[in-house]
């Protein structure tokens, strides 16, 4: 058995906070004060499922907000409080992997309680959906970097555009027989040009499957 088909052991704290610590600080003896971009993590958790340390670091933290060491400074809080979950990816390359991140349960509440989430539109959250075995987390690693690489050349361009993750792409369609099927790509691109929008759907394979 090699290491990415084990299903990892992900950690979490052992002294979670409630609600009402997070959204009234002067509740926590800490004196956390929850910032935008906390919550901008958490919903890239929702909408991604999975990202590392790397990742989010790419997504949310700035060139010139303190780089590396504050990213993880902060993601520490985040694990502290108990709004993500971590884990370290298994594989059979050498050299060490940083950690990824998963939303936890109550992560998600916090989201639903400050209006970023409807319950209604949950994006098919389950914090149980994310014991799954490694080698599927490490597609999802895989496919973000290359979705990152496209969205920095995109960025660079200075092309309208927008990333929709997997848990964004699903979408009905009638297939030749006029039957509805589910279509879920890993993920889109949806550029807005002046000759209307472009779409360029994403399939990333890892595996040998010949489907």
């Amino acid at each position: 058995m090699s290491f990415s088909s084990i299903i990892p052991q992900w950690k979490v704290t052992e002294e979670p906070w409630t609600l009402e610590m997070l959204l009234q600080p002067e509740q926590n003896k800490n004196q956390f004060t929850l910032q935008e971009r906390d919550l901008d993590i958490l919903q890239g958790l929702l909408e991604h499922r999975f990202l590392t340390s790397a990742q989010i670091q790419r997504l949310y933290f700035t060139e010139g907000s303190g780089g590396k060491r504050y990213t993880q400074k902060r993601l520490k809080v985040l694990f502290d409080i108990g709004v993500v979950m971590k884990v370290r990816p298994q594989d059979m390359e050498p050299g060490t992997k940083p950690n990824v991140f998963a939303l936890t349960t109550l992560g998600y509440q916090l989201l639903v309680r400050v209006g970023r989430v409807h319950k209604e539109d949950d994006l098919f959250y389950n914090e149980a959906g994310n014991l799954v075995e490694f080698s599927y987390i490490i597609h999802e690693l895989n496919l973000n970097d290359i979705c990152l690489t496209l969205f920095d050349e995109c960025e660079k361009k200075g092309l309208s555009f927008e990333w929709l993750p997997t848990k964004l792409c699903r979408q009905q369609v009638r297939d030749p027989f006029g039957k509805l099927r589910v279509v879920e790509p890993d993920a889109i691109f949806l550029f807005y040009t002046d000759a209307g929008q472009v779409l360029l759907h994403l399939e990333y394979e890892r595996s040998a499957d010949p489907r």
